[in-house]
């Protein structure tokens, strides 16, 4: 993806970060030649580092899809176990913890 539809995905990524609420968790993986977990899922402290963090994302090789999706489902997953990760005001990953 490039050109005006990546813009346009990065605009619409920043939008929901935007609105997110305190209790909203977020994940953030990009996908070119390779899927990574950019953003891990988990509450989100600070909004500036995310959508800083978006605004970096650049165009790549070829569309891994199914790298994404797996990667996305993993993330998912693992919230939905009771599990989170916060993105700290320094956009580090924060140990996960199973809520007890």
């Amino acid at each position: 993806m490039a050109g005006e539809p990546l813009a346009s995905a990065l605009r619409a990524a920043k939008t929901v970060v935007q609105n997110l609420r305190r209790e909203d968790n977020f994940a953030l993986i990009t996908f070119d030649d390779a899927a990574e977990v950019v953003i891990p899922m988990g509450p989100v402290s600070s909004k500036r580092v995310v959508i800083d963090r978006i605004d970096s994302i650049q165009t790549g090789g070829s569309t891994n899809l199914t790298g994404g999706w797996m990667l996305g489902r993993d993330e998912r997953g693992a919230s939905g176990r009771g599990q989170s990760a916060d993105c700290n005001v320094r956009g580090e990953r924060s140990p996960r913890t199973a809520a007890g």
